[in-house]
């Protein structure tokens, strides 16, 4: 036999469920908003619609090698389920682990080369300005005037 206060908990637990839902899923929803943002700070008014962090993330070397790991990982767990469903029941996860580390290397460089590119470009820049940063901290601790025309301070 149905109670009266029944509907009153299903409401009750209906609004708490999307409550819940609100509180996990609106952040993602609202990183994932501003990440299209013009604006750097990711705040409100939104100020145009951009690609350009995007582009930028893919020029990090770490994400290169953040693509590399996830082929290889996909890869091993490929190996590893083609060798059960062929009924190799003891077939060991470091022999799919290396069949797979040999199989992507030369998938990786011939998936991943416009980023391979762009990623060894930008470690190219930060190398150009680390070297610069080194002769010019090189330069103020001989007592030499540094290029941008400034006189090392006397401390």
């Amino acid at each position: 036999m149905a109670s009266k206060n029944e509907p009153r908990t299903s409401i009750a637990l209906n609004i708490h469920g999307a409550a819940i839902y609100l509180f996990l899923y609106l952040p993602i929803a609202l990183l994932i908003f501003f990440s299209f943002n013009k604006n750097p700070s990711g705040t409100l008014p939104v100020t145009g619609l951009t690609l350009e962090w995007y582009r930028q993330l893919g020029d990090d070397y770490f994400m290169l090698t953040s693509f590399k790991t996830s082929l290889v990982v996909a890869l091993t767990a490929v190996i590893f389920g083609a060798g059960h469903l062929l009924g190799v029941r003891d077939f060991p996860l470091v022999v799919a682990l290396l069949f797979a580390i040999v199989i992507a290397l030369p998938l990786g460089i011939w998936m991943f080369a416009p980023l391979r590119r762009r990623a060894t470009a930008s470690i190219a820049v930060v190398d150009e300005r680390r070297r610069k940063d080194r002769e010019q901290l090189q330069a103020r601790l001989r007592g030499e005037e540094t290029s941008s025309g400034e006189e090392p301070s006397a401390e």
